[in-house]
């Protein structure tokens, strides 16, 4: 097999650093893609072959050299994986995940614009890819729905990171180097050679978005001068929105979105994420400037006098948090498919069912074909155990499992106070290899074991529940209660019950969780209703068949007691810390449980009192204790 000497040498034989080329699939202004075969591993990959100019232009060879693997590195299950980056000559290449799909360019070519329900799917994916990225401090430059593909399974995946700049986390990007993206999508101040930062592919995210759910760019032109013009000067096209039917609140959100200066725009992925799941509320009223956009405008005043007072507003806010409104209850904050958003259109959503409890419980414990949840229960097994990882057993999961470098990088950046671990022996340091070990084996299900549901797209409670764990183990910490080894397991399966319901009966499981979001009621009164059983009890049973420990089952049974009078005579600790995790988690939004219902603010739970009660660490006052912990875990990052 012979190898090419320059870029119109490439053809289907030739091989390229250790990749056989089969077949050109694409061709863009960059460069062309190629299919090919690793044989090392037996498998597929997309290599992506940038044009000449590139390998003979020394700054962007710099570049290439210095910050492509900045992005290499990035492992998250929204981004399509970079497996090796080489230069060869005038041949400068990317060797990426083979992705069975489509772009959604091939979307748009099918000329069926995105409803409502589609842009939630399709933004809640894009938003983790975005966020993983930058919380690597890296920029992705050239956001355009041919950059974004849908594979076999429905996973939005974000792929072409050939713009990409990695910054500091302090300093914005300095466009002097050629990055100027796609015309259509192309954010103000890239034209402009402005600096650039998250906030540039929020704007191109939102042209993007437009052009999802128009069937055209949000500024159209015969020449590129006259569409980067529209960028620059013509106001965002409200009728153009409208005449395609797109409901108001989506509208607002790309409005925002592509603002022309990025002070007007969202500022973080967070504060995207918080608008599109209240999109039935969201309201936005475009920013009034009287000066054109290159002559700068000053900051904005704040809407606190001081930072004193913006801390005290933002605390008292903390503490008082309600929960979150029904942004979507057809499609059930992203939990639902898109492919069953006509769930939503029968007459009637009540969910009561002529089962007995006995009955459910047999269709969970004898199913007549085996559950999804099956597949995982030993790994569930493995996690109530009390083992430690390796430093090569690290390296493994790094390179083998989805999403698990991003997740050990994410939770040592947090444990670390916002600093990065230097790498992956560092973050094992700063996590302890037990915890390490949890979240390999977490990856390691989810990523390889777990076949999802037809239905469902689980990411937002897994993410919920994942969270809860981690949050238990932290208590425990901080408290310096007496362990059991099954405080993060106890987190990640308490809602496993859901699982099992919205498998055996997914039509009913769908009323159950929007009557709940449409009453604002708690989703086990419900369950009760529909089945005469909750997913506490469920989820308590069928870990209680496959011989789970009892103090792990007895406190999943437990936690869900809504009158309050059994678990407040309890002193099982567990239990109480699965109510007060799983509190706090839903008042900081992060993840979806199916249930936006709270009690109460997480510092008045009385839960969350009975472990700081028990707690050895006697110095540790409550208000110290409860401040800690809403401001952690403010700032935890999305894993999934």
């Amino acid at each position: 097999m012979s190898r090419p000497l320059s870029y119109n040498d490439i053809e289907p034989g030739v091989t390229i650093g250790n990749f056989l080329v089969l077949e050109k699939i694409a061709q863009g202004g960059m460069g062309a893609v190629f299919k090919g075969f690793d044989p090392s591993l037996e498998r597929y990959v997309a290599i992506k072959v940038l044009r000449p100019e590139f390998a003979q232009d020394e700054e962007y060879l710099n570049f290439f050299q210095q910050e492509a693997r900045a992005v290499a590195a990035l492992r998250h299950g929204n981004i399509v994986p970079i497996y090796s980056i080489g230069v060869e000559g005038e041949i400068l290449y990317f060797a990426m995940a083979f992705i069975e799909g489509h772009t959604f360019d091939d979307w748009i070519d099918q000329k069926h614009p995105m409803d409502a329900g589609d842009a939630l799917w399709f933004m809640t994916q894009a938003i983790n890819a975005l966020d993983c990225a930058w919380r690597s401090n890296i920029v992705h430059l050239d956001i355009k729905p041919a950059n974004f593909m849908i594979d076999a399974t429905s996973v939005v995946m974000l792929t072409d990171f050939g713009l990409a700049q990695k910054v500091t986390p302090t300093d914005a990007v300095d466009t002097e180097r050629e990055a100027f993206g796609t015309p259509a999508y192309v954010a103000p101040e890239q034209i402009t050679r402005e600096k650039t930062d998250l906030r540039t592919d929020i704007y191109s995210l939102g042209a993007t978005l437009f052009h999802l759910m128009v069937g055209s760019p949000p500024f159209d032109g015969a020449t590129v001068e006259e569409i980067v013009w529209g960028h620059l000067e013509k106001p965002f096209p409200t009728n153009k929105a409208l005449d395609a039917g797109v409901p108001e609140g989506w509208i607002s959100v790309m409005r925002k979105m592509m603002e022309r200066r990025p002070d007007d725009r969202f500022q973080t992925y967070k504060e995207l994420r918080a608008a599109i799941l209240d999109i039935e509320h969201y309201r936005y009223e475009a920013a009034q400037h009287q000066h054109p956009l290159h002559e700068g405008l000053p900051t904005p005043p704040a809407q606190y006098a001081t930072e004193e007072e913006l801390a005290d507003a933002e605390h008292a806010s903390a503490l008082t948090a309600a929960p979150r409104s029904a942004a979507n209850p057809d499609l059930l904050h992203g939990l639902l498919l898109p492919s069953r958003a006509d769930w939503s259109n029968t007459t009637s959503i009540s969910s009561k069912l002529n089962v007995t409890r006995a009955q459910v419980k047999e269709g969970v414990l004898s199913p007549a074909e085996p559950l999804a949840l099956t597949a995982i229960s030993q790994t569930l097994l493995d996690l109530c155990r009390v083992g430690t990882v390796d430093q090569d057993e690290v390296d493994e999961a790094c390179e083998k499992f989805p999403g698990f470098h991003h997740t050990l990088m994410a939770v040592a950046q947090f444990m670390n106070n916002g600093e990065e671990a230097e790498d992956e022996v560092d973050a094992v340091e700063i996590l302890s290899p037990e915890r390490v070990r949890n979240l390999a084996l977490t990856c390691f299900m989810l990523g390889f074991e777990y076949k999802g549901n037809p239905n469902y797209r689980f990411t937002p409670l897994w993410q919920h529940s994942i969270t809860t764990g981690i949050m238990i183990d932290f208590m425990y910490d901080a408290l310096d209660l007496k362990r059991s080894g099954l405080e993060y397991v106890a987190g990640l399966t308490h809602d496993i019950g859901k699982m099992l319901m919205a498998e055996i009966y997914p039509f009913a499981f769908y009323g159950v969780m929007r009557q709940s979001l449409m009453k604002t009621s708690p989703i086990t009164h419900e369950e009760r209703y529909a089945f005469n059983i909750d997913h506490a009890e469920l989820g308590a049973e069928w870990l209680d068949s496959r011989d789970f420990p009892s103090t792990l089952t007895q406190a999943i049974a437990l936690h869900e007691k809504l009158d309050g009078n059994d678990l407040a005579k309890s002193r099982n600790l567990l239990a109480h810390s699965i109510v007060s995790a799983n509190v706090l988690c839903k008042q900081l939004g992060i993840g979806y449980s199916g249930n936006a219902w709270l009690p109460c603010a997480w510092p008045d739970l009385p839960s969350t009192r009975v472990l700081w009660d028990a707690r050895r660490n006697a110095d540790y006052e409550y208000e110290d204790f409860t401040e800690d912990f809403l401001n952690q875990f403010e700032q935890f990052p999305d894993l999934l």
